[in-house]
């Protein structure tokens, strides 16, 4: 089930900087579980690690997924659309967000019910870079960006 030769990232972003996960944090310790190969594994940082648009797009231009991106849709705006299309990882159409559980008013329970959910934050990346492996499951807390706005469907 491995894919190490794939690339995965899993970023945020926040100001003018890429969020990533240290190695030793709880994403990554997800990511080490799901079998998929993420750059920071080694690293020692059980934080965030911070990276400017140049570094990303070093070290992350091959990615083949990016999990937590903050645009909702691939025809996004601004500076997050840039970001998904310079990347390259979105011409791949395998970018997800952390959206898929939000309330009316705006709050995301994967913020407020991932760390205590870690075996349902695993099935969605697993269901995500190995779709064949849990054919009936849906997604809890990721969803694939969209490629047009839900208000303009």
């Amino acid at each position: 089930m491995c894919r190490n030769n794939i690339q995965y990232c899993l970023a945020t972003t926040f100001r003018e900087l890429g969020i990533f996960p240290g190695g030793q944090s709880f994403n990554a310790s997800l990511f080490r579980d799901a079998q998929l190969d993420y750059r920071y594994k080694n690293n020692s940082a059980t934080g965030s690690i911070g990276l400017d648009i140049e570094s990303i797009l070093t070290q992350f231009g091959n990615a083949e997924f990016w999990f937590g991106c903050d645009a909702g849709t691939y025809g996004g705006t601004g500076r997050k659309r840039c970001q998904i299309s310079v990347i390259g990882i979105g011409k791949k159409r395998h970018v997800y967000n952390n959206r898929n559980r939000v309330t009316p008013s705006g709050g995301n329970d994967y913020f407020e019910s991932a760390v205590a959910n870690p075996d349902l934050v695993l099935s969605d990346l697993i269901k995500a870079a190995y779709p064949e492996q849990l054919l009936g499951y849906r997604f809890t807390y990721i969803k694939p960006l969209e490629e047009i706005p839900a208000r303009e469907k």
